[in-house]
């Protein structure tokens, strides 16, 4: 699921999709635009209790920038990208919406009245639009009011947009303000100094240069502020995370999160790349999950776990080792087999009745079980020199 609000209808892949996209209807009398109700605007959102942290206003910033460089891969520009044509859920997932190619690429810059009708129907006087759109009557550049959007344009809209963000909701250019830094008399930086985060301030200030070509795509800025202003694990992990969650019936998002992960085949996509993994509380199949070979520590604790002898664990997760596998109340197992060549530390809490394990690990050194009635366990583990075994009574 992509950030940018889309607006073709027979696109639609799915019909789990289709309730939050726009959709366009027309009668005899009237014709009726409807779309996924939204929690705010950013504009509104950034005046609204409780106020964003600064992971979160990098997190909104990290999903425009992808949702640009998504409009950008499918030759799409923007042209009217601002705070109120930003929309966010409440739970922060953002949306890029109100595509504005039908408005002028340039405006006079002497007669705000233009500006005032396409650009600021709310009356608050922001500027968002890059410098170069602003044209002299009679000057040596001759420009087409309908001249085709460039990316560079809708870059310098999302350093403001970043900067309103990171400056608690106060713009970076008014209109008189953005005439003024065209001419070279008003300097954006000084008003920067107010954002702590000198790596947020130099990539606004990259994003706002008069220079066009010298502003670089929003994948550029992705990869070459990932790290240093957008943490690592904005992409793939949480992105995609967001992502395949977007699509399920609410309901189900809390019901049974990690199933409905799981079975979207799409578990493997967040994990792959790490090498620890903790389930807790979840309703855990099995069904069309990928292998992990990075993986190796995993917990997982009071959950169903829908693998009754472990072959699918064992398959997905073959290089689990170092640190350990722990099977804490896991419920849904009949017989389980943990067949790891790497496994060096395995626990295993249980309180079912009859509790068995079988163990093929030639590498375990250190087991411990934690149950409620003597075990029937099955080792083959010539390694094995730390054995600790518990029985509560119930």
């Amino acid at each position: 699921m992509i950030n940018v609000a889309i607006l073709v209808w027979k696109e639609v892949p799915s019909r789990q999709e289709q309730s939050i996209l726009q959709f366009w209807l027309e009668t005899d009398k009237a014709a009726y635009l409807l779309r996924q109700y939204f929690f705010n605007n950013l504009h509104d959102r950034l005046s609204t209790r409780p106020f964003l942290s600064l992971v979160e206003k990098k997190w909104l910033a990290f999903q425009l920038l992808y949702a640009v460089k998504q409009s950008h891969d499918n030759g799409v520009c923007h042209g009217d990208i601002k705070c109120e044509n930003v929309l966010v859920t409440s739970w922060n997932w953002l949306y890029l919406a109100d595509f504005a190619s039908f408005k002028p690429t340039y405006i006079p810059h002497d007669d705000p009245s233009d500006f005032s009708f396409f650009f600021d129907t709310g009356g608050m006087r922001r500027c968002y639009l890059a410098p170069e759109r602003l044209y002299e009557h009679g000057g040596e550049i001759q420009v087409s009011q309908d001249a085709p959007l460039r990316p560079s344009m809708d870059i310098f809209s999302v350093g403001c947009v970043i900067a309103e963000l990171f400056l608690e909701g106060q713009p970076l250019f008014e209109l008189s303000r953005l005439l003024a830094y065209r001419r070279g008399q008003f300097d954006p930086s000084q008003h920067l100094e107010k954002i702590p985060d000198s790596g947020i301030r130099k990539m606004i200030l990259h994003m706002i240069q008069l220079d066009p070509d010298s502003r670089c795509s929003a994948e550029s800025y992705l990869q070459t502020y990932a790290g240093v202003v957008l943490p690592c694990y904005f992409s793939p992990f949480l992105h995609n995370l967001y992502s395949n969650l977007n699509p399920i019936n609410p309901d189900s998002r809390v019901r049974d999160p990690i199933k409905c992960l799981v079975n979207r085949n799409a578990m493997d996509q967040k994990i792959v790349f790490a090498n620890q993994l903790k389930l807790k509380f979840a309703w855990l199949s099995v069904n069309n999950l990928n292998p992990m070979p990075m993986l190796t520590s995993l917990t997982v604790a009071c959950t169903r776990l829908e693998d009754q002898h472990l072959n699918e664990l064992n398959k997905c997760f073959p290089n689990l080792q170092v640190q350990v596998l722990e099977l804490v109340a896991v419920r849904g197992l009949a017989d389980p087999k943990i067949h790891l060549l790497n496994l060096k530390a395995c626990r295993w809490v249980v309180f079912s009745s009859r509790p068995s394990l079988t163990l093929i690990t030639p590498n375990l050194i250190t087991l411990k079980i934690q149950c409620v009635m003597c075990p029937a366990i099955h080792i083959e583990a010539p390694m094995l020199s730390h054995f600790h075994l518990s029985i509560d009574a119930p």
